[in-house]
């Protein structure tokens, strides 16, 4: 097995039902999802959404897997644009990924009692460890403004 994988340009809203297509197939895809909040008209339900929307990774042999793009709702492979090769993407990379997305910034518990003009520490990349201050307090987001680096941060609840 190769080190490098592929990344695969899908149809919109398509991700899920690919990486389930292309694990049927006995080709490892990986799909990285991220938990969101979604306000419905008589609930808020967290939901699992595709952190880069159309795209989903593939381990790959390096060369066009024609099954791949037989697959419903894969588009085409993903190329480099100054080489016009297939654009490769190593583990460590899709390792950072994953990290990133099992990092937690703040604990719920936290969220709830964060007010206007309060100061947290951030617990997650890329501000581990820098100080914010609390800039806006609205239903479902937060957003920080990290002084240090001029930066406004925003945190979805």
């Amino acid at each position: 097995m190769t080190e490098n994988w592929n990344a695969l340009y899908l149809k919109p809203r398509t991700e899920k039902k690919v990486a389930l297509l292309l694990n049927r197939k006995g080709i490892e895809a990986f799909l990285p999802l991220c938990q969101v909040r979604k306000q419905y008209s008589d609930r808020i339900k967290k939901v699992e959404e595709p952190l880069l929307k159309s795209y989903i990774f593939v381990r790959d042999s390096g060369a066009r897997n024609p099954e791949v793009l037989r697959t419903d709702g894969v588009l085409n492979y993903v190329l480099n644009s100054c080489t016009g090769k297939l654009a490769l993407i190593k583990q460590a990379e899709l390792d950072d990924i994953k990290d990133y997305l099992n990092q937690k910034i703040f604990e719920e518990s936290e969220l709830d009692a964060i007010k206007l003009g309060d100061t947290k520490t951030m617990h997650a990349a890329p501000f581990n460890g820098r100080q914010g201050q609390v800039i806006e307090v609205k239903k479902n987001k937060i957003k920080f403004i990290i002084e240090e680096l001029g930066f406004v941060w925003e945190v979805s609840r």
